[in-house]
């Protein structure tokens, strides 16, 4: 039970995360330049192949002038 949760987080994290950055027009390219990581990795978490680091989530909502609340919201 416990994997499926996490997984289901993940995936709705990821999906979030691809809805943010495509509202404010943004490539995965365009993403991993101002979060300074590779497009590869953006393109991982956005397809539930890489975990989401807090970093990560703090450099997203930093770049993309939101509220964490906007990707975090995995109910």
């Amino acid at each position: 039970m416990f994997k499926n949760l996490e997984e289901k987080t993940l995936a709705r994290l990821a999906e979030n995360f691809v809805k943010s950055r495509k509202k404010k027009g943004y490539t995965q390219e365009k993403m991993a330049e101002l979060l300074g990581y590779s497009r590869e990795y953006i393109a991982k978490v956005e397809t539930c192949n890489r975990n989401v680091s807090i970093n990560l989530l703090i450099r997203t909502v930093n770049a993309l002038n939101i509220n964490i609340t906007e990707i975090w919201n995995i109910d």
